[in-house]
């Protein structure tokens, strides 16, 4: 951006010298001075009005990056205001009670769990029956 305007600023300068002898040659030597001053206050002119549009635009993007940064610390003052307490601080106090879920091969080589009724209820009748019957046998 800044070499953009520093090349415009020097094609505007030779195009305004380039002007000026043009003029200098059309209308003779009498008007010389007159032409080489005013071509050298329209290129002063120029080049005051591309530092100040480069310096707007330039405080233009700090006034964006101020803004920005601005809106973050606001979006995280509000975020720290409106979640209640217990929702930050429950992460680090909460206990280390769940286990890592296991991986793909041993969960191939283990049965697959129980449905929740089945761990809830008691042994069944061939359970017991199998448990009754070597017991009998053997006496």
């Amino acid at each position: 951006m800044l070499l953009l305007l520093l090349l415009l600023l020097v094609l505007v300068l030779v195009l305004a010298l380039l002007a000026a002898w043009l003029l200098v040659l059309l209308l003779g030597h009498l008007l010389l001075l007159h032409v080489l001053v005013l071509g050298l206050v329209l290129v002063l002119v120029l080049v005051l009005v591309l530092v100040l549009s480069l310096v707007l635009v330039l405080l233009a993007a700090w006034l964006v990056l101020l803004l920005l940064v601005l809106l973050l610390v606001l979006l995280l003052v509000l975020l720290l205001v409106l979640l209640p307490d217990q929702a930050l601080a429950a992460p680090a106090l909460a206990p280390e009670t769940s286990r890592a879920p296991p991986s793909a091969e041993a969960s191939d080589a283990e049965e697959p769990p129980m449905p929740a009724q089945a761990r809830c209820r008691g042994p069944t009748k061939k359970i017991e029956a199998a448990d009754t019957a070597p017991a009998a046998e053997g006496t």
